[in-house]
């Protein structure tokens, strides 16, 4: 946590006097979330001494805002990494550090369809590539590809677990005909996904076609 404090100013036409303002910050890697600004209006006294009832009121009413600041800064960091997911040290470790070059901390959010998708790579992929794997990334965004666009509603070859291939409608010289390819997110090399064109059987995807998918 950082603190700035803001000299008090007195005010000649009233006589009231805004004593130092301090602005509690809580400070987390990647996010700054300003907390609490308090600003308290304290008309000096003639007396001294200030009675005993005043300075307890005075005491209490610190106690409480200071409860509040903690219970306010403790909310804005847990809100802040409530989604986040524990990601093991090792092969799933290396991919989402690589992942995160490409989606950025986006891949950590277990929500994200970029979370979604590391999570898929990582854990079901049963081709369980390693970070250094040169498809690693292609295959990683056809499956947010996927899974962004509710690829689980698209009308031709979406996954299923039951069946590994499809039909669906693709061109070849402007005439439409029947074509068959393996289903998204399937064992199969993403070359082989529905609308994907390789130059080599598992290259790299040179063009991407799914008309009428969705």
């Amino acid at each position: 946590m950082v603190e700035d404090v803001i000299a008090s100013e007195d005010d000649e036409r009233t006589g009231w006097v805004v004593p130092e303002l301090a602005v509690a910050y809580a400070v987390d890697p990647e996010h700054v979330v300003e907390v609490a600004a308090v600003v308290a209006l304290v008309r000096p006294s003639d007396d001294v001494n200030p009675p005993l009832k005043r300075n307890r009121l005075f005491v209490l009413g610190s106690v409480g805002c200071i409860i509040i600041l903690v219970i306010v800064i403790a909310l804005s960091i847990y809100r802040s990494n409530g989604k986040s997911q524990t990601i093991p040290p090792g092969r799933i470790g290396a991919i989402y550090r690589k992942l995160r070059y490409i989606s950025g901390p986006a891949v950590y959010n277990e929500t994200s369809p970029q979370g979604k998708s590391a999570h898929w790579i990582a854990y079901e992929d049963k081709r369980e590539l390693q970070a250094t794997d040169s498809q690693l990334v292609q295959r990683y965004v056809l499956a947010l590809l996927y899974i962004s666009t509710n690829g689980n509603e698209w009308t031709n070859c979406r996954r299923n677990e039951s069946s590994a291939t499809c039909t669906y409608i693709c061109y070849q010289d402007s005439e439409p005909k029947t074509c068959n390819a393996s289903r998204y997110l399937s064992d199969a090399h993403e070359c082989q996904w529905m609308g994907s064109y390789c130059l080599r059987e598992e290259g790299e995807i040179r063009e991407l076609f799914l008309c009428k998918s969705n």
